[in-house]
């Protein structure tokens, strides 16, 4: 995953058309997916993926430091923040 982000997009998309399991493994998947958007610098869709996330699994995702790491990223690769992403990242504790 660390220096193939295409490849974790198109299994992905493979996944996504195979109705994956709900549950945490699939949860770290998707953060997994968040991760290989921002590497490929879409911080937006790295976003929606993170949010899509903790929707479903909320109490898990605040648990969660690789979530909390990428919501950080996010921050720092954007120039300013939507009212969503401010929410979410109180909501996963992280100082802004």
């Amino acid at each position: 995953m660390t220096d193939k982000p295409d490849d974790v997009l198109a299994t992905a998309e493979r996944l996504a058309k195979a109705n994956p399991p709900a549950g945490t493994e699939y949860d770290r998947h998707r953060l997994d997916v968040a991760k290989a958007h921002l590497m490929l610098h879409r911080f937006g869709e790295a976003f929606d993926v993170l949010s899509e996330v903790h929707r479903r699994s909320p109490e898990w995702t605040v648990e969660q430091r690789y979530a909390q790491d990428i919501v950080v990223d996010v921050i720092d690769g954007r120039r300013t923040l939507t009212p969503e992403m401010r929410t979410l990242a109180v909501a996963l504790r992280v100082p802004m």
